[in-house]
């Protein structure tokens, strides 16, 4: 999104006109110059390199003017993309009643066709179990030892371990948040971007999820088709099988939907 305002900002700039009129008029200004040079200097030894200099002027000006126009043209489309798409995060999807003015149409136009060629974005994975998410949103089990995910837990590192590997000392990382209950029902904990690190209990969670439906729903590979399993799903298969529909209603990122995030989490690595 914030690409996408980037660039409206500056495709807001009238550049066609201006720099069409711009270049025009330079064009226009050097070919009179020529001419005006070969004219005067009918007696010196140079009118014919003057006349071809002229001619070369008059002969790039008018392709010069075409590929300008054609950029704007490019930059304008490219605009009305970006808006469009805008449109679509703003209003989330199409609406079904028919379109009541000329933007609408062109909205209404461009989300067809998206959806048309990306079928995964008009509409998401679905789950055929109700307890897809069990790993995620309830527990799992690591090392033969049941770990929860239903509730808060904050984010923290064990800074010092005994010989055996348990913790000695644990540094509590981030500022807890309070969650919000969404309208639909789902909720989430508000963290800015820069502050949504995921925690190593979490990515367990995540494998653990991986492992437990990926072969059961017999997962294919978005890139190829192919089946999968647990050994051979790529981040893109995880967003595809597991971030878009468990985030579907809470409309927001995986970590802030998670149970288990208490508040930020700032990243240790990148």
């Amino acid at each position: 999104c914030e690409t996408s305002t980037t660039m409206t900002t500056m495709m807001k700039f009238p550049l066609c006109g201006d720099s069409l009129l711009i270049i025009f008029m330079g064009g226009s200004l050097m070919a009179v110059f020529g001419i005006a040079m070969v004219r005067i200097n009918r007696k010196a030894q140079h009118q014919v390199s003057n006349l071809v200099y002229a001619l070369e002027i008059l002969t790039i000006l008018p392709i010069l003017c075409w590929r300008v126009y054609e950029s704007c043209r490019e930059l304008e489309e490219m605009h009305e993309k970006v808006l469009l798409v805008q449109a679509a995060i703003t209003t989330q999807e199409p609406s079904t009643s028919p379109p009541t003015s000329q933007q609408d149409t062109r909205w209404w136009d461009f989300l067809s066709k998206y959806f048309r060629e990306n079928p995964i974005a008009a509409e998401c994975y679905v789950p055929p179990f109700p307890d897809a998410f069990r790993e995620l949103i309830d527990s799992y089990e690591y090392e033969g030892e049941k770990v929860d995910m239903s509730s808060p837990r904050q984010c923290s590192y064990s800074k010092k371990t005994d010989v055996r590997g348990n913790p000695k000392e644990t540094v509590i990382l981030g500022e807890e948040v309070a969650r919000i209950q969404n309208a639909n029902g789902s909720s989430h904990t508000p963290i800015l971007v820069e502050l949504r690190g995921i925690t190593l209990r979490q990515l367990h969670a995540t494998n653990a999820n991986i492992i437990a439906r990926c072969e059961k729903e017999g997962w294919v590979s978005t890139f190829d088709g192919k089946s999968l399993n647990p050994d051979t799903v790529t981040l893109y298969d995880v967003n595809e099988y597991i971030v878009l529909p468990f985030t579907k209603d809470s409309q927001v990122s995986f970590v802030e939907t998670l149970p288990s995030t208490a508040g930020t989490q700032p990243p240790r690595f990148f």
